[in-house]
């Protein structure tokens, strides 16, 4: 694979070559499906023309071979074109969630999954907010709805379950996006059931803001800061294709395992370029944001 280079951290942990950097410990994971299961938060950017040569026609093989690699991808802003684009790409891949909309369009806050290697025990998508199970209801100061989709995963061989919860929080209301994630850690615990979860997304605030304060002292843990994990890439994941300065961190992988036995390998921002993912000399990015993604093992 001749994008390696850009993205070689994770994929070359995920093979077994990677030394852990910063400390200087051999890290070798063996056989990726072994070592764990692949998630990852990708906000593929809607399709709008006004994107002009981002627009998501000519980076939409890009962003379907990034989620080639992992076996669950939770998708932001994905319109229902889009899905059906990508649904007929994922040869081997389910999906579960609705849009945003009362009438389930509009963006999506999708769950994709490899379903040779996972089965789907139960999944749904609520609102966030006052009114979680009314669709299209819009909360507190928020510019539009918002969702999260959920699903209860379990290993086809093994049979293994972890849950994932896939948001992705208001781009203006800063009263909703604390709601929201007040309302993330009341349903996380019925959701859990003693199950490993990892709460993924577009968070759309820095580790500065009250956002992040409420999911951490809530009980979740920041995947990328979590002692012994290995860590790959950029801590940016915002990129706005490369018009703006690399410096926000928006999109997270959160985890809740205590006492569930499964264990955090690592922890990837991956910010190749199209030309990376396709072998050609694009240099253009897949999306204005960057995917994050964890490598977990899960108890047996």
């Amino acid at each position: 694979m001749n994008w390696m280079g850009r993205w070689g951290g994770w994929f070359a942990i995920s093979l077994g070559l990677a030394v852990a950097g910063g400390c200087g410990h051999g890290v070798v994971f063996g056989d990726l499906e072994a070592s764990g299961v692949r998630v990852a938060s990708f906000n593929l950017r809607m399709n709008t023309v006004k994107d002009g040569l981002d627009a998501w026609p000519l980076r939409k093989d890009a962003a379907v071979g990034v989620m080639r690699e992992f076996d669950v991808v939770g998708v932001q802003e994905a319109l229902p074109g889009m899905l059906a684009e990508i649904d007929a790409a994922l040869s081997g891949w389910q999906r579960v969630g609705s849009g945003r909309e009362d009438d389930g369009g509009g963006e999506a806050c999708s769950i994709y999954y490899r379903d040779g290697r996972l089965e789907c025990l139960a999944s749904d998508t609520f609102w966030l907010s006052e009114t979680p199970e009314v669709p299209g209801s819009m909360g507190w100061d928020a510019a539009c709805p918002r969702v999260a989709t959920w699903a209860r995963l379990r290993e086809r061989e093994g049979g293994a379950r972890f849950v994932v919860v896939n948001v992705h929080l208001d781009h203006k209301g800063q009263e909703a996006r604390v709601m929201s994630a007040r309302l993330l850690l009341d349903r996380i615990g019925d959701l859990a059931a003693g199950d490993p979860l990892l709460l993924i997304g577009d968070f759309n605030v820095t580790e500065t803001n009250e956002v992040y304060r409420v999911l951490t002292e809530g009980g979740l843990a920041d995947a990328r800061l979590q002692e012994g994990v290995v860590v790959d890439g950029p801590a940016a994941t915002w990129n706005g294709f490369g018009r703006d300065p690399l410096d926000r961190r928006i999109d997270y992988v959160f985890e809740r395992f205590d006492g569930t036995g499964a264990q955090l390998l690592e922890f990837a921002t991956l910010d190749g370029s199209i030309g990376d993912v396709l072998g050609n000399d694009n240099a253009r990015y897949p999306s204005d944001h960057f995917p994050v993604s964890a490598l977990v093992r899960l108890p047996q």
